[in-house]
């Protein structure tokens, strides 16, 4: 579901031009993987035998530069479709990005019984950090609300959803009751 969300924005931007909307979505992974760098650096070096651990921080770190450099090139660049983003998305965005930071939030101090299912510390700070990155995401879309902008977090929200509803639906049969919330909010 994360990859689909990640990859609907990448395809529409490719496809129809939007170069602009790049900005939005290098902002979202620079966090992402700037935020799962410095963690994943940490746990490396709380135990130096964990040589994947060091791996994926410098995967990570390399993909931040990535976006960074994506970020600092297409923030120059102009929306072509800049009609106004509807009232109604801008306060959807707004609703979004305080779910994803409470969310995320609480996942990154490795709170419990946020999702569904249980999560061992080290998942739960990695999905923060997506969830995070994807709050920023959302707050581009409200800073700069124009359509060429909005189309790529619309499309990325839908593809989550699609990918997820019916696993979710499913997982009503087999939640432990005290992370059924979880799965109804």
């Amino acid at each position: 579901s994360i990859l689909a969300a990640a990859s609907a924005p990448v395809l529409w931007i490719g496809l129809s031009g939007e170069l602009a909307a790049i900005t939005g979505g290098a902002l979202n992974f620079l966090a992402t993987y700037g935020g799962m760098a410095i963690y994943a650096a940490g746990v490396y070096l709380s135990d130096t035998s964990r040589g994947p651990v060091l791996l994926f921080a410098v995967v990570c770190v390399f993909f931040a530069v990535v976006c960074l450099t994506l970020l600092l090139w297409a923030r120059r660049l102009v929306f072509h479709d800049n009609r106004p983003t509807p009232r109604a998305v801008r306060i959807s965005f707004a609703v979004f990005i305080v779910v994803l930071l409470l969310a995320g939030g609480s996942l990154v101090l490795k709170r419990s019984n946020i999702f569904p299912w249980p999560l061992g510390p080290e998942q739960s700070v990695l999905y923060g950090w997506i969830f995070l990155g994807a709050a920023l995401y959302f707050t581009y879309g409200v800073v700069k609300p124009v359509w060429g902008n909005a189309v790529g977090q619309l499309l990325g929200f839908l593809a989550y959803d699609l990918v997820l509803i019916i696993p979710f639906l499913r997982h009503f049969a087999t939640v432990k009751p005290e992370l059924r919330i979880n799965l109804t909010v």
